[in-house]
């Protein structure tokens, strides 16, 4: 029954990618023209915004069929970890510039030079857990990403001053398709893929994920993999 779930799901990503994209190339084509005025310039904007949205879905189910695989792929390289979470965080940065938050990184002195992983599906799990941090939190918060190690596996926490999670979000967060009242879902796309992906991926890498929320407000999420 998964397998045929995962099937029907991939199957109709697939097809809705192809009407998505003609309905995006006719509303930027409609924007391009002159001759429209500013109410049908924003109704246009509005279309533009939600196709963007449909289309980060679509992309969302297709990549959850693939790391469903048995047959994953692990890309494993060489990566200067303090380097690579720098860049990050100046991304995380520009996402957080118009909210005014700022994002903290802090590393510890166990953490190595360098290390053995995957470095793009780690960096799709920091840019979803990052990311649903930027939403939950409100204007002016804070959200720091720790990095720290030991001999086997690489640990990030990443804590901010947003609403935290429910107790059914704990509970449920990781499952597929978990649509919570108050699930920390990607931003502008909740498909109930973001923590699962998370997930999945860390699994992955050979570790895990567990979140909660801090004592003074906020959530937090622990995310580790092993980097030998």
């Amino acid at each position: 029954m998964e397998q045929e779930r995962t099937e029907t799901v991939e199957a109709l990503a697939h097809d809705l990618k192809s009407p998505l994209s003609i309905i995006k190339a006719y509303t930027e084509a409609m924007e391009d023209d002159t001759e429209i005025d500013q109410e049908q310039s924003a109704y246009l904007s509005v279309i533009e915004e939600n196709i963007e949205k449909s289309i980060s879905l679509v992309k969302q189910m297709q990549y959850t069929s693939e790391i469903t695989s048995p047959d994953i792929h692990i890309d494993q390289n060489q990566v200067d970890l303090r380097e690579f979470l720098w860049k990050k965080q100046k991304d995380y940065e520009i996402q957080a510039r118009e909210k005014q938050i700022s994002i903290q990184l802090v590393f510890s002195e166990t953490l190595p030079a360098r290390i053995e992983t995957d470095k793009k599906k780690l960096e799709r799990i920091l840019d979803n857990v990052v990311s649903n941090s930027i939403a939950y939190t409100p204007l002016g918060g804070r959200i720091e990403i720790r990095a720290e190690a030991d001999e086997e596996c690489i640990f990030y926490f990443i804590e901010d001053t947003g609403k935290g999670f429910t107790l059914k979000d704990m509970e449920k967060a990781m499952e597929k398709f978990y649509r919570g009242d108050e699930a920390r879902s990607s931003e502008g796309a909740h498909s109930g893929l973001g923590l699962y992906i998370v997930w999945r991926l860390s699994q992955v890498l050979g570790g895990s994920v567990e979140i909660g929320n801090r004592e003074s407000g906020g959530a937090w999420v622990k995310v580790w993999h092993r980097w030998k």
